[in-house]
């Protein structure tokens, strides 16, 4: 996803500027589900009218694992 103008929010709360890239991969588990596998961001913005943001973020999901539970699943029963 690319910004190509500039994003308010706010009167003069934040501005993300033009050029902001964000990129976002999913990966399919069980052929079912569809799960976050990296996202990905780089750009600037601008918080009230005096400081400038520029950042360069990615978070990988590789080391995600299935979790485990304990609860037994419970069938409703008819509701009279």
């Amino acid at each position: 996803m690319d910004v190509i103008d500039n994003i308010w929010s706010g009167l003069f709360l934040v501005r993300v500027t033009k050029g902001t890239h964000a990129t976002f991969e999913q990966t399919r588990a069980n052929d079912e589900v569809g799960l976050r596998r990296r996202v990905k961001a780089a750009g600037s913005a601008r918080l009230g009218l005096l400081k400038v943001l520029h950042f360069e973020h990615e978070v990988d999901y590789s080391q995600s694992r299935e979790s485990q539970t304990r609860s037994p699943i419970i069938s409703q029963s008819t509701v009279r």
